[in-house]
């Protein structure tokens, strides 16, 4: 590859000399490129009430992600997502909700990561930041559908 540069008369300045070369050094050097895998996302949630404590509760997460690559069948993705918790009773010390990111190496249902949570409480702490390393599966089937 062959690049033509041209410059005024008398050269440059020594600010203009500086950016030349940082857009030549972009331009100049081949970079891989990789097409986004696709924009995975999920929704999970439960409602819950028990007939002993009549305590309905709630719980679930909607997450929105990015597959960047695939390599040898692994997927490598980031998301975001919000969680949240809620009980009628005892709301001070469950209820929760908020934001969380991360990053995750999936194959299949199999999922290995790391999740930042901002959860915003009810009680009296108000606010809890945790990280977390984290191995989750999921596996569904049908038993009609059963091969004989």
């Amino acid at each position: 590859m062959k690049f033509v540069v041209f410059m005024p008369k008398g050269g440059l300045p020594m600010k203009d000399f500086r950016i030349w070369i940082i857009v030549l050094f972009l331009v100049g050097i081949p970079l891989p490129s990789w097409a986004i895998e696709g924009f995975s996302g999920s929704i999970w949630g439960t409602a819950i009430y028990e007939t002993t404590d009549s305590n309905p509760k709630t719980l679930g997460s909607i997450r929105q992600g990015v597959d960047w690559f695939k390599r040898y069948d692994l997927t490598f993705s980031t998301y975001g997502q919000l969680r949240y918790r809620f009980e009628r009773n005892e709301a001070q010390f469950f209820n929760a909700y908020g934001p969380s990111v991360g990053m995750a190496v999936r194959h299949g249902s199999l999922r290995l990561g790391w999740e930042h949570q901002w959860d915003r409480l009810t009680g009296p702490d108000k606010t809890n930041k945790t990280s977390q390393i984290f191995f989750d599966w999921w596996y569904g089937w049908d038993l009609k559908n059963l091969k004989r």
